[in-house]
């Protein structure tokens, strides 16, 4: 199954919105450093948080399992000033 760029979705759906398998959560362990972190619920979110300031070695990257529609007010603001825009 694809992975889907869904912010790129919102802005225009189509083939060009899928990218293969990709497991950004674990890209960190390309270069070994950094802390990375898969999450799908707000509860593993939180804990992601606070693991996270504790690894103060380094950086931490949070790869987040968004519902395929789930939208923030942000990502609304940009589809709707790019539609008008386009």
């Amino acid at each position: 199954m694809p992975l889907v760029t869904e912010p790129k979705r919102h802005l225009h759906d189509g083939p060009c919105s899928e990218l293969g398998p990709w497991n950004d959560s674990r890209v960190l362990e390309i270069p070994g450093a950094g802390r990375g972190f898969f999450v799908k619920t707000e509860r593993q979110f939180d804990d992601a948080l606070h693991e996270a300031e504790r690894h103060a070695r380094s950086f931490c990257l949070s790869e987040v399992e968004l519902a395929q529609l789930d939208r923030s007010p942000a990502l609304e603001r940009l589809v709707k000033n790019r539609a008008e825009h386009w």
